[in-house]
């Protein structure tokens, strides 16, 4: 009986490396077989399946040891999305340069990693705050990403602070006379003073320069160019430092109107100039 058990021992030892083990175990960690008392021969076994008279049936349970373990698995990651809003314009950047936005306003990041996001307004623009998942005035702004995240930079364009610079017509003040000799289209003025002095200029096709009287704060403004044997005129009052009334005016007088042919006959336009 000793010899038998070795014997036995031996063999169930080395079913457990045999490969076909694996395919008649019917759970990762228990056995069936039949051992022959005779012989010590021993056979896999379903579990329920019953041994010959002269067999006995084992059972027993294995547990291997702990294999290696796998690579990790994939880290979270969030996005982190820019966008720019305002009449003005510039730029956003992030502190790893990830993101560089009015091109790129787009990244992506493990979850937890701190971002650092830098504004910076073109010439003529403000920076005037941050919205979204980020709220502060100042130029910088930190973020977490805990899950998505959508920050907004706002540019503005500051309001003017003097009358200086174009204002757009809401009409196009434009006439020709004596066969194109005289002859002016008009969609634009603009205004450059110097108190109490006022030049204004038109376009896209006025040669003369009126000048005349104006505040830089705004108010009531007069100016004029002569031109023998015309007067071009223009006078109104700024509503505000964005937008004026007014009135234009082409006046030919003198003895050289009546040699003109064909003849040119006073234009007066009600006008108004709104800043673009």
């Amino acid at each position: 009986m000793i010899r038998r058990h070795v014997a036995l021992t031996i063999l169930v030892t080395s079913l457990f490396v045999a490969s076909g083990i694996v395919h008649a175990q019917t759970s990762p960690t228990e056995i069936h077989a039949c051992v022959n008392n005779s012989s010590g021969t021993i056979h896999i076994v379903a579990p329920n399946a019953t041994c010959s008279a002269n067999e006995m049936k084992l059972r027993w349970n294995v547990v291997g040891p702990r294999g290696p373990e796998g690579p990790a698995g994939p880290t979270t990651v969030f996005g982190l999305t820019v966008a720019l809003a305002g009449d003005g314009s510039g730029a956003v950047v992030s502190s790893d340069d990830g993101i560089n936005c009015g091109v790129d306003c787009t990244e992506v990041y493990p979850a937890g990693t701190s971002v650092t996001l830098t504004a910076t307004p073109a010439l003529g623009s403000t920076f005037a705050g941050w919205s979204g998942d980020c709220s502060a005035t100042t130029s910088t702004c930190t973020v977490v990403l805990g899950t998505t995240r959508l920050v907004t930079a706002r540019f503005d364009v500051p309001p003017p602070t003097t009358i200086n610079g174009g204002y757009n017509l809401n009409q196009v003040v434009s006439y020709s006379c004596a066969s194109g000799l005289l002859s002016y289209n008009i969609s634009t003025f603009v205004f450059t003073a110097s108190d109490p002095s006022l030049r204004v200029t038109g376009g896209p096709s006025f040669d003369p320069v009126m000048g005349g009287t104006g505040s830089a704060g705004g108010g009531d403004f007069s100016v004029q160019a002569v031109v023998p044997p015309v007067t071009y005129s223009l006078t109104g009052t700024f509503r505000d430092l964005t937008t004026w009334d007014g009135v234009f005016q082409f006046t030919c007088s003198g003895p050289d109107c009546s040699f003109l042919s064909p003849p040119c006959v006073n234009q007066t336009y009600t006008i108004t100039g709104t800043r673009p």
